[in-house]
């Protein structure tokens, strides 16, 4: 064999090996319920002080086929929601959006079954077939952010899932 060929196998080797370590990073290997944590920054717990939770409308989501249903959702910056995300798949789905759960929305919240929620720093979550999640936040800041459904969460190219825009409030309508 030549040496030049014997460089392109231990590259190849290299990077499938680096991408499921890269990969594992954000998977629980298990098959449980989890939640991806990378890279936090603070929190910004004064936009959910005053938020009434039983008073919030519930906004349902479903995870099928690697997407989200529906696709595109708007929120109102400064205003409080509540999304239900239910995997109606067979297998696993994950929310991969550490841009809307860090920086658009103020998280108070993600409910896994009947475990205690999660709050704080979170990029992601991973739900297990025919169970569902529950996120409550505040939209924070105006953006448009891109949610994937991906095991694989750093391998470059993924296909979006799902839209999520935080649109300014406007003067004179109404909220609900």
């Amino acid at each position: 064999m030549k040496l030049l060929d014997f460089k392109r196998i231990v590259a190849r080797v290299g990077l499938v090996g680096m991408v499921g370590i890269l990969g594992g990073c954000g998977v629980s290997s298990t098959g449980q319920q989890s939640i991806f944590v990378v890279g936090c920054i603070p929190e910004r717990f004064e936009l959910l002080e005053g938020v009434s939770w039983d008073e919030v409308g519930v906004t349902r989501i479903i995870a099928i086929d690697n997407n989200f249903r529906p696709p595109i959702f708007h929120f109102v910056r400064g205003k409080a929601y509540i999304i239900d995300v239910e995997n109606v798949d067979g297998s696993a789905n994950n929310i991969w959006a550490p841009d809307f759960l860090k920086q658009g929305v103020a998280l108070h919240s993600i409910q896994i079954g009947t475990s205690q929620p999660a709050n704080g720093c979170i990029n992601g979550v991973h739900i297990k077939p025919k169970s569902k999640i529950r996120i409550k936040f505040v939209a924070a800041n105006e953006g448009r952010y891109e949610i994937f459904n991906t095991v694989a969460p750093f391998i470059p190219g993924q296909i979006t899932g799902g839209v999520f825009y935080v649109d300014p409030p406007r003067p004179g309508i109404p909220e609900n």
